[in-house]
């Protein structure tokens, strides 16, 4: 399975907040079909720098429902390579590339009666947020929206002046709470108790996007208090490998014909017509170390929310911590998840091309 990357070209550079850019990209004609998105889905792009390709994936801040350009917004992390390059050397004219774009945050409501929307946004966790929040306004009347939005101080702030504008255009549906750290600590399970009613998290959606201990806490505070977990979705801007996790009752296995027991300690994968040999451990997914050595393996979100980087196996024992998207016959056929799948035998061998 390859990956086909697309120029686009850079139409506006903004600067949002402290170190924060918003990037805003036209299509190429020829390519405006395949760049038709849904709110809140994120754009892969891929970068050499110093030599390296890189790629990194970016939540959509604009909505497709306003006639808005694609606009991502991108926040300098210290020693993050490709943060830095894009906000220090991407300009106004350049051109990047970019996958179409994937995801699958938002999720319509399967309801037409009015909703309330309850969004939860830590720093940059506001870029996808942000696309929901035009989406929901502009698209009803009736539906409301929550946003308990932590940042540092004011000044981190991202969208500060449009989400003021949006607030007062609607101002019976469009509720914000900042959270400051630096002067009221971080948000946690007493603030949103203070926050939130128990009639209202019966029937509300949630939406959550930030750290992964923040998301965490949240969730933990919304199932403690009965919301069911269909009414929560939770989106990773920055993804953090998991080191070296072990099976459980939701793991999934994957068992080719021909494996032999023991520590890991090669991978074979085939990518693009050819074959590449690796070292192996158990600490990281077979995709990650794939990239690791600096090859080109097919991926996406890196969070087992697409099926960019599926892989079938043909020799070894491997497991996912759970299922995510495949099927059974997905399953049946020994299609894995490279971005979610861990060794369990001496060798691995994968094909990506075999699908």
């Amino acid at each position: 399975m390859s990956v086909d990357y697309y120029p686009l070209k850079v139409s506006r550079k903004v600067r949002e907040a402290e170190d924060s850019f918003s990037f805003y990209f036209s299509v190429p004609k020829e390519h405006e079909g395949l760049f038709q998105y849904r709110p809140a889905q994120f754009l892969t792009f891929q970068f050499e720098i110093e030599g390296q390709k890189l790629v990194r994936s970016y939540s959509v801040a604009s909505s497709p429902f306003l006639n808005e350009p694609l606009r991502t917004t991108v926040k300098r992390v210290s020693g993050g390579v490709v943060s830095n390059y894009m906000i220090d050397h991407i300009k106004e004219g350049d051109t990047v590339l970019s996958q179409i774009p994937l995801g699958e945050f938002y999720k319509p409501p399967k309801s037409l009666k009015p909703g309330h929307y309850i969004l939860f946004a830590a720093g940059i966790g506001i870029t996808p947020l942000f696309s929901i929040i035009k989406t929901v306004l502009d698209s009803s009347d009736l539906d409301k929206i929550t946003l308990i939005y932590s940042n540092r101080t004011p000044e981190s702030i991202i969208y500060k002046k449009e989400l003021k504008e949006w607030q007062d255009k609607h101002k019976d549906r469009f509720f914000i709470h900042p959270v400051f750290s630096k002067t009221e600590g971080r948000l946690d399970k007493p603030k949103l108790t203070q926050l939130l009613t128990r009639e209202t998290l019966k029937d509300s959606l949630f939406y959550l996007c930030g750290p992964k201990d923040y998301m965490n806490m949240v969730s933990e505070f919304l199932t403690e208090n009965q919301v069911q977990k269909d009414q929560i979705s939770t989106e990773d801007f920055k993804v953090v490998p998991i080191r070296g996790p072990k099976p459980d009752e939701n793991s999934v296995f994957f068992t080719a014909s021909v494996f032999e027991e023991g520590e890991p300690e090669e991978l074979k994968a085939l990518i693009d017509g050819e074959e590449v040999t690796i070292p192996l451990n158990r600490e990281k997914s077979l995709l990650e170390q794939l990239l690791d050595k600096g090859y080109d393996a097919p991926f996406s979100c890196t969070s087992g929310t697409c099926m960019t980087c599926m892989a079938k196996l043909k020799e070894g024992k491997t497991f996912q911590l759970e299922e995510g998207i495949l099927d059974e016959e997905n399953i049946q056929n020994l299609e894995i998840l490279t971005c979610q799948s861990y060794p369990l035998s001496r060798k691995v061998i994968i094909d990506y091309e075999d699908l």
